[in-house]
């Protein structure tokens, strides 16, 4: 899957990168130098390494250079708890000075244990196309995510099995190529034994951008840990942004940083609090769902699907008991082969009703508000 912007790209396959090199730092080899990063709030552990620690003269040492096309740098297992900080600002001016600028900010957590998931709170100002998002809490568990934006309300729908958020990202050829020189060996980035790269333009594939970006680097770091993979990136240059404006004459300041942080400490991934849901984890819904029902799925109360195994009949008179409890009425009712529609209204809320079965002997089960 082709990739459309360089750092937006590069956002979600550093990301993956991380989600999948979860893997602990050597904490063994100590008071070597200290580069420290962001802390993620998410977090009680400290970016500092432990001042406490042995010397670390006859540390081993990474290798002179890494190849930044070997995918081992930023794939692994799913085996580690971590925490992560990314953020992407872009600044420049228009023909008529005026100001135009953007940013993306993302912080947040993976987890094995005590139970897998993930949970990722981003903010977003300027970006072409998602103007009026700015905020998302985004919450992926083993048996349903869900998604809060505030102009939207919460979005829930089920999981049947569980993947990371960033698993259809991780195809990272063209973004990165050939080799980056060390340029110093022995620091610490969040107590973790690594060793800084240096990257350079030609390190920057032209194939990773979108037709007419431009990017020139001026600046870009690479922290690798000894065990291999990536824990942190910097990169400062100039250049143009299709993910905050299309217009490809105007070129401005880049900064993109990212820091991944593994954890030891347990991480429990629980839902938006913003979502209001029951002890099973299922949203409240004004919508009738039976006690049965598999699959469901809640897009802000105003769309709700789900599955049942209740016959067409006993599912009918299920919701329309339910709903005359709430006082409403049917104005309209039609069967259309084995799909039966109906329409409820009380005042000024209409609610439709369409159940069909799903070819596995099931119903299907469509509500939706207006």
């Amino acid at each position: 899957m082709r990739k459309n912007k360089l750092f937006l790209f590069l956002t979600i396959l550093i990301i993956t990168a991380l989600a999948c090199s979860a893997t602990s730092g050597d904490n063994d080899a100590n008071n070597a130098g200290n580069d420290t990063g962001n802390k993620n709030e998410n977090s009680d552990s400290q970016a500092d390494e432990d001042q406490n620690e042995p010397s670390g003269q006859n540390l081993p040492t990474g290798p002179n250079e890494i190849s930044l096309e070997n995918q081992d740098l930023y794939l692994d297992y799913f085996d580690k708890n971590y925490l992560m900080d990314f953020s992407y600002t872009f600044s420049g001016e228009d023909s008529t000075g005026a100001d135009v600028s953007g940013s993306f900010e993302m912080s947040g957590k993976y987890a094995v244990d005590p139970v897998q998931g993930a949970d990722f709170e981003m903010t977003m100002e300027g970006l072409a196309g998602a103007e009026e998002v700015g905020y998302i809490h985004f919450v992926d568990t083993p048996t349903r995510d869900y998604v809060y934006i505030p102009a939207s309300g919460c979005i829930s729908f089920g999981n049947n099995e569980f993947s990371s958020p960033f698993d259809s990202f991780s195809d990272t050829e063209g973004m990165f190529v050939g080799t980056a020189e060390l340029e110093e060996k022995g620091v610490r980035i969040s107590g973790i034994l690594a060793d800084r790269y240096k990257l350079t333009q030609e390190n920057i594939s032209n194939t990773g951008l979108e037709i007419g970006e431009t990017f020139e680097l001026e600046e870009g770091l690479i922290w690798v840990a000894r065990e291999g993979y990536m824990i942190k990136l910097v990169m400062e240059g100039k250049g143009n942004s299709l993910a905050i404006t299309d217009n490809l004459d105007l070129l401005g300041d880049i900064k993109y940083d990212i820091l991944f942080i593994p954890s030891d400490d347990p991480i429990i991934i629980s839902p938006p609090a913003e979502c209001d849901v029951d002890e099973a984890g299922q949203p409240g819904s004004k919508f009738p769902i039976t006690e049965d029902a598999t699959n469901i799925s809640n897009i802000a109360d105003q769309i709700v699907t789900y599955t049942t195994a209740m016959s067409q009949s006993d599912l009918q008179e299920f919701v329309k008991n339910e709903m005359e409890n709430q006082g409403y009425s049917i104005t309209t009712q039609s069967i259309s082969g084995s799909t039966v529609s109906i329409q409820f209204v009380n005042g000024s809320s209409t609610i439709n009703f369409i159940a069909f079965p799903d070819g596995t002997g099931k119903i299907s089960v469509n509500f939706s508000s207006f």
